[in-house]
């Protein structure tokens, strides 16, 4: 990506494809609901462990991979968050106009941020009751001995890391540059920086981003619950709506085809938007809200130059002062008419995919002229650019402007 000073890109790179897969399904499926304000977020009880309680949750329904395969045996290795992951790709690929272009969908790269390991209750119930001591401690010994011999012999190998990067660049013949990183919203930043660099500074001419995760398993969810960052309602999980504490989990996969302008043109490819800038960074104080605003900030001047968005999609707030931080910030810097909005409360939040879905979202809305409610009520035109805001927690920044792919230079 050519660079100027500070290290914000001067070249837009071209979206022509989006897939998700969210608690709504598909991208249109989302993106229909999200125009009319409705919601995917509910109470929800993680199936297996009743003593774990009600939280608010955003359940997608089964991927349904094998659409997007030639190989239908693949299915058999991937883990839930692989699947979503091949499924959403898959989608992108096919908005893109890619899937059955070979000769422009071979060399593409894929750049994959993935959530943190997750597996069913019920796959592991019966290996840790067999490794259970008399007295109802965990016995290594009888683990080893017993219990492993009671888990599914595929398991383990669908649980690697890096299986949602290596099952998406298999199953959908993908023989680009391969990169993948974890486990959390501000990795997903850091994908969708690096493939719009490459593709910006004659890298490569094409490359799917994206990020996929299963939150709704007992280790991403008692990770949540320790640090209690999750909502009790689905009232409680609605950002930038007072009484705002907590994210409502959620399992979901996105993605974005990106492309240089040049080759989309060349195959007769819409732009749907363009990635004008993007910046990703952290903030080495995470646990300081004043310290995670400032990189915030910091990461809009890297992605916005002198630019003012027509709209702000904000992804990564845990409760009301977080919102009301950012909304301050907003209308200090881009005026008091700026809207900042959220997807978080209306999908869930599925940390290293809510990324992606809000740059996704946000394709979508430029290129079809719409707007969220929220949006509507405080703008009378459809936004021209949009600016996805992202400060997760636990230090990681995403700022990333995007324009209607009609109106870019």
């Amino acid at each position: 990506m050519s660079e100027r000073r500070g290290g914000a890109s001067a070249t837009a790179v071209a979206i022509t494809g989006v897939g998700l897969h969210t608690a709504f399904g598909d991208t249109a499926a989302t993106m229909t609901a999200l125009c009319e304000g409705r919601s995917g977020v509910r109470s929800y009880e993680l199936e297996g462990a009743p003593g774990f309680g009600l939280f608010a949750a955003a359940p997608a329904p089964t991927p349904r991979p094998a659409e997007f395969l030639t190989d239908k045996k693949l299915v058999k290795y991937m883990s839930p968050a692989t699947a979503m992951a091949v499924t959403a790709a898959g989608r992108a690929l096919d908005d893109a106009g890619l899937r059955a272009d070979a000769v422009h969908r071979a060399p593409m790269g894929l750049y994959v941020a993935a959530g943190l390991i997750a597996f069913d209750v019920a796959a592991v119930r019966d290996t840790l009751l067999a490794a259970k001591s008399d007295d109802g401690t965990l016995n290594l010994p009888r683990l080893g001995r017993e219990g492993f011999k009671l888990c599914h012999p595929l398991m383990p190998f669908k649980l690697l890391t890096n299986m949602p990067l290596g099952l998406t660049s298999i199953g959908l013949e993908l023989r680009g540059t391969n990169f993948i990183t974890y486990p959390d919203a501000g990795q997903a930043g850091v994908c969708l920086e690096t493939a719009a660099r490459n593709i910006a500074n004659g890298r490569l001419a094409g490359a799917l981003a994206g990020g996929t995760a299963e939150w709704l398993s007992l280790m991403p969810l008692t990770t949540l619950a320790r640090r209690d960052r999750l909502a009790k309602t689905p009232d409680a999980a609605r950002t930038f709506v007072r009484g705002h504490a907590g994210w409502a989990p959620a399992n979901g996969a996105s993605f974005v085809a990106l492309e240089t302008a040049a080759q989309a043109k060349a195959r007769g490819a819409p732009i749907q938007a363009t990635l004008e800038r993007v910046h990703a960074g952290y903030c080495p104080d995470a646990g300081d809200r004043d310290a995670r605003r400032h990189a915030r900030r910091h990461a809009w001047q890297m992605a916005l130059g002198a630019a003012a968005p027509d709209l702000v999609l904000s992804s990564g707030n845990l409760d009301d002062d977080d919102d009301a931080a950012e909304q301050s910030d907003a209308r200090r810097a881009f005026g008091e008419r700026c809207c900042v909005t959220s997807l978080d409360g209306l999908l869930g939040f599925a940390d290293a995919a809510a990324p992606l879905a809000a740059v996704g979202v946000a394709a979508r809305l430029l290129c079809d002229r719409a707007t969220l409610p929220e949006h509507a009520k405080a703008a009378t035109k459809s936004p021209r650019t949009i600016l996805v805001s992202v400060a997760h927690p636990d230090g990681g920044t995403l700022a990333a402007l995007l324009r209607r792919g009609a109106e870019s230079t």
